[in-house]
């Protein structure tokens, strides 16, 4: 899976959610203020998930 997403100036918290059939359980956050410019891998757990999530978080300028 491949996602790119803008984040909002003010927003520092990526939230993330298992979506399935039955029911959406939130995995957990991802402080995007501890992460810029490098590729990262965060682990996530919650109910019965458990990812190996890995992101790029680039700072721009305004």
């Amino acid at each position: 899976m491949d996602i790119t997403q803008i984040v909002p100036a003010g927003e520092f918290y990526l939230k993330i959610v298992e979506n399935d059939v039955i029911s959406d359980d939130d995995i957990g956050y991802i402080d995007l203020t501890e992460v810029m410019d490098a590729d990262y891998t965060r682990n996530v757990q919650g109910a019965d998930a458990n990812y190996d999530i890995t992101f790029f978080v680039q700072s721009v300028a305004d």
